[in-house]
């Protein structure tokens, strides 16, 4: 034999004594190793620990391993000993950029101001600035005697909200006179007349179709009149709304500040109100002289109670000067015709009882 098959025919034959002297001994510790012993780097596994963890496992195995995540590959094989598990590097803590838990949003905020509480500072602040600007008004409109003014409104009586509509309102200031004119929608051609000074205080109606309805006369707080308004023509004006923001301060008044006011289209001192029963008020001044140029108020549901707009006012027109101005009789002629005088003598009689 050459010296190969010589060494390999030596290392046999001791390959051959290694199993006979130790073979039933090296079963023994593999089964004890796998079983009871401590693997190296872990601790000691008892029966309920072996499950548990064998468990784990299967669990990891599942969701499939992620790298550094692994910590035990599963029991020794071929009887060599499991891998020493890797120590997982601690996570590092969040930054202050980092959101662990977000906590519950904030309700939105809304634009919308609490009323300042009655009797607090910044409540008498604003009642003293409507103060100064009713005064500011009243001194405005004291510089003249009369005037005309485009007004369009929108009411609502009892449950129905009626359609806007706009006319030519015409006022002489002392002693208090009225008249309004409709120039275009379905009451094109009605006039309604009043004067405190003249005709017993009565407020007379030209319907538009005067041949076939005669006119009426009536007392401005005829039930027949407030069917289809929510104030007698007596408040018509705008000293009247003047006088009904000063004989509200009592309630809940806040001075907004000059605004531009969409619905007037120019800077105007704002002014909001609210009543005891609920009402909801919006009022625009004019930025100068204070006059009233919008009032808008709504009910405690939130439903239009009212709306008026004035614009394009004349003060002190010469047509408003004459004598026929607030004339009934003057400016459309005397009664005619049976129907006409019949209607004229009967609502004045209706009007004094």
């Amino acid at each position: 034999m050459d010296r190969v098959s010589l060494r390999l025919a030596a290392h046999l034959a001791l390959l051959s004594l290694s199993v006979l002297t130790f073979g039933a001994g090296c079963s023994r510790l593999k089964t004890y190793r796998a079983q009871d012993s401590p693997l190296p780097g872990m601790s000691f596994l008892g029966r309920g620990d072996r499950t548990r963890v064998e468990s784990s496992r299967l669990a990891n195995v599942a969701k499939g391993q992620r790298s550094g995540d692994v910590a035990w590959s599963g029991p020794p094989q071929n009887g060599k000993p499991a891998p020493r598990p890797r120590r997982l590097a601690p996570r590092p803590a969040p930054t202050l950029g980092t959101i662990v838990t977000a906590p519950p949003s904030a309700p939105p905020a809304t634009s919308a101001q609490p009323l300042p509480a009655t009797g607090s500072a910044v409540a008498d602040e604003s009642v003293a600035t409507v103060k100064t600007l009713i005064a500011t008004g009243r001194e405005s409109l004291g510089r003249i005697q009369t005037y005309q003014v485009s007004m369009t409104r929108q009411e609502r009586v009892g449950e129905s909200l009626l359609p806007s509509e706009t006319l030519l309102l015409s006022v002489r200031r002392s002693p208090k006179a009225v008249r309004l004119e409709w120039s275009e929608g379905d009451n094109k051609g009605r006039e309604v007349l009043y004067s405190s000074a003249e005709n017993e205080g009565q407020m007379h109606i030209k319907m538009p179709n005067s041949v076939l309805l005669p006119r009426m006369s009536l007392a401005p707080d005829s039930p027949l009149v407030m069917r289809n308004s929510r104030h007698p023509i007596t408040e018509a004006g705008l000293d009247a709304i003047l006088d009904k923001m000063e004989s509200s301060l009592g309630d809940q008044v806040v001075y907004e500040g000059t605004v531009q006011a969409p619905e007037v289209g120019a800077p105007c001192h704002k002014i909001t109100r609210k009543s005891a029963e609920g009402e909801a008020w919006i009022i625009y001044l004019d930025s100068k002289s204070a006059i009233p140029l919008f009032v808008q108020a709504t009910g405690p549901d939130g439903q239009l109670l009212e709306r008026y707009l004035f614009r394009d006012l004349v003060p002190d027109p010469p047509t408003l000067a004459e004598a026929s101005a607030f004339d009934p009789d003057a400016r459309w002629g005397a009664p005619k015709g049976l129907l006409g005088r019949m209607a004229q003598g009967r609502n004045s009689a209706t009007s004094t009882k």
